[in-house]
């Protein structure tokens, strides 16, 4: 079925991230690996995921913003970031996905890269291209519907 495929071709990108550039331990790091494997997903052929496009607007570019100021830290709530928090509008479900994925489309349209070619791409390395990116994103999606 697609929704099989969909998840081999997500999966089959992290178990290739988890052999190289190193510990996803930091936001950052986990931001960048789930936008690359959602970009994988559409680069085999599968549809973009639903959780990709779920947060949009304001509150991305509320999470943008937050994502800016902690990208190196370790010590941070993931499933508030990924899974989001029901009690709380600002943890929307999905918002780590959808930032995610956004940063990295933007990132391999900037550097005329694959996912596949960037599986081996460390946050750190790719800060300084993804920093610019989270300051337009935070701008751009606050006047979005």
């Amino acid at each position: 079925s697609e929704q099989l495929t969909t998840t081999l071709a997500h999966e089959l990108h992290h178990l290739r991230r988890f052999r190289g550039p190193g510990p996803h331990d930091t936001l950052g790091a986990n931001l960048l690996a789930e936008g690359l494997a959602q970009c994988f997903q559409e680069e085999v052929g599968c549809p973009t995921p639903n959780y990709a496009l779920a947060v949009r607007g304001p509150r991305l570019a509320a999470l943008a913003g937050l994502a800016r100021d902690t990208w190196a830290e370790t010590r941070y709530d993931h499933n508030r970031w990924f899974y989001g928090d029901r009690s709380d509008p600002a943890w929307p479900w999905s918002g780590g996905y959808s930032l995610g994925y956004e940063l990295v489309r933007r990132y391999l349209a900037t550097r005329g890269m694959t996912a596949s070619e960037a599986a081996t791409l460390s946050a750190k390395e790719a800060w300084p291209v993804l920093a610019p990116i989270l300051e337009t994103l935070a701008v751009e999606q606050r006047d979005l519907p």
